[in-house]
């Protein structure tokens, strides 16, 4: 098992995928050793919120704990909003010389109206307008003591993570700056006037004022009394560095904080073909928290493949039938049937299950639970497809599956059975939710 900072962020060696399902968006961590980072907090800090570490709390010191309104959802992803929610707290930001507000944004959507990840009333915002584009304000800065506006030139990417950051010093030539990723974009003088603005104090986290509430993820918020650059930085990391592959998803599948759901008609998440996830004839593990329905549309179910199994080079995880169509059991199959394990239980009860499977040497192992379930001594299998991957069916619109999928893991490094167990066992122990 790898070294482990706290339970939440167990990364495996040689991970290539680890998807929540919840967010639906894959997460492959490129580096096996976890440190948490994230922004620091110091005497300038006001209020520091790591939203995908410590929930709502202020790791700051300064006990600004923020209230959520409606159902934001906290995640390894952070803090998620869906257009209807939001957390807030009281901070009032006028009379600063100097200010620097920051944050790990990705937008889920193009906004009708502007949308925002924090706003201190109108008195200091961030949010990405109706173009796309990410944005800055503050108000009473201006060299005529109005508000400074600080627009990106180009629009952001749906789905894509970015360290935005607005720094304000007074009374200066490009007093006031917007950052993104570490780079100035836009710039404004800056009169001689400390931040200003209305009475209202409150601070809220994916909206303003209750209002104009942003559609997608924030994280590792921090708010600080002094001008934190001044040249181009690297952003204080969010904690892990993920591959950008990202999942498709068909269909109608239903976003919960619980997983995933898949009505079994025509949906799945589809995740395109790279060298990373091609497993070839390396040893390989690969663990899956799902629960399948008691009710099945399709004979013959996939819980997750590359391509169809019974085909050279291919592999996946279904439901298979045993003297009865649909009867709960598990099959692997990889390599056109080279490799071929049947599970002796049945699984089609609607509970959360870890589904794994684990290649060490020629040989192939299946798990449920973490307890072994079958086996494959020599299979010495090429698993050399470049289809998608697919969770929840074979491909797209096919063999679709009936059940909710959390979270999927697939890491490639050259352990024994024994130590790829050790790691399975605290995943089954960490839960489908807890890490």
């Amino acid at each position: 098992m790898t070294g482990i900072t706290q339970p939440r962020h167990l990364i495996l060696d040689g991970t290539v995928l680890d998807m929540d399902l919840r967010a639906a968006v894959p997460r492959c961590r490129v580096s096996a050793d976890h440190v948490y980072l994230g922004p620091d907090s110091d005497a300038s800090t006001l209020g520091l919120w790591k939203f995908a570490d410590d929930g709502w709390n202020d790791s700051s010191g300064n006990g600004l704990t923020l209230t959520p309104v409606g159902s934001p959802v906290l995640g390894e992803d952070g803090a998620y909003f869906d257009g209807t929610s939001c957390a807030y707290c009281t901070l009032d930001l006028r009379g600063h010389d100097a200010l620097t507000v920051e944050a790990w944004v990705r937008p889920r959507e193009i906004p009708s109206e502007n949308a925002y990840a924090l706003a201190q009333y109108y008195n200091v915002r961030l949010h990405i307008n109706t173009e796309g584009k990410l944005t800055g304000s503050l108000s009473g800065v201006s060299s005529g003591g109005g508000t400074v506006y600080l627009v990106a030139p180009t629009a952001a990417t749906v789905g894509e993570w970015y360290h935005l950051a607005m720094t304000f010093a007074r009374n200066a030539v490009g007093g006031a700056k917007l950052w993104i990723n570490g780079v100035v974009v836009v710039t404004a003088n800056t009169g001689d006037y400390a931040t200003g603005g209305t009475e209202n104090t409150r601070l809220d986290i994916g909206a303003l004022n209750n209002s104009y509430r942003l559609t997608g993820w924030v994280d590792n918020v921090r708010i600080s009394n002094t001008v934190r650059w001044v040249d181009t930085f690297t952003p204080p990391a969010r904690g892990d560095v993920y591959n950008p592959r990202v999942a498709t998803l068909e269909g109608n599948s239903t976003y919960t904080s619980s997983g995933r759901h898949f009505d079994g008609v025509a949906d799945a998440a589809v995740i395109p073909h790279d060298s990373g996830l091609l497993l070839g004839t390396a040893p390989w593990q690969l663990h899956l928290w799902a629960a399948i329905s008691d009710t099945q549309a399709e004979s013959y179910p996939y819980l997750i493949a590359k391509g169809a199994a019974a085909m050279p080079g291919k592999w996946g995880i279904y439901l298979y039938s045993d003297g009865g169509a649909n009867d709960g059991k598990l099959r692997f199959l990889g390599d056109g049937g080279i490799a071929d394990i049947k599970t002796p239980g049945t699984y089609k009860d609607n509970a959360l299950h870890l589904f794994s499977v684990i290649r060490a040497g020629n040989a192939v192992r299946m798990y449920v639970d973490g307890v072994q379930v079958g086996e494959d001594a020599t299979a010495s299998i090429n698993l050399n497809e470049t289809d998608s991957l697919t969770i929840a069916g074979q491909g797209s619109y096919s063999a679709c599956l009936i059940g909710t999928v959390v979270r999927v893991r697939l890491a490639k490094a050259a352990k024994t059975f024994a130590e790829a167990e050790r790691d399975m066992a605290v995943l089954y122990a960490l839960g489908p939710h807890g890490n």
